[in-house]
């Protein structure tokens, strides 16, 4: 976008399979970073599948929060010591 301001030409926004933008994408997405997959609407999955595609370290980090978040709702012993 700077770089077409610069050079005085209009500046055309890549547009996803979903129909979102790249900056559409990423600000949605932060919304179902913090949820379960499972508790995903359509419209989640379907950008979740996007974001993971051109982004697999944010799915490697979204898969090992997951499963740290159910190692510690699966611990009996939760005093922390």
């Amino acid at each position: 976008m700077e770089e077409a301001k610069k050079k005085g030409i209009e500046y055309k926004a890549v547009v996803l399979q979903n129909g979102d933008t790249l900056k559409q994408l990423l600000a949605q997405s932060r919304y179902l970073l913090y949820k379960s997959q499972s508790k995903w609407t359509k419209e989640q999955q379907d950008s979740a599948v996007i974001l993971f595609q051109r982004y697999p370290d944010i799915k490697l980090a979204y898969t090992l929060a997951q499963k740290l978040s159910w190692i510690y709702s699966n611990t009996m012993d939760k005093t922390g010591i």
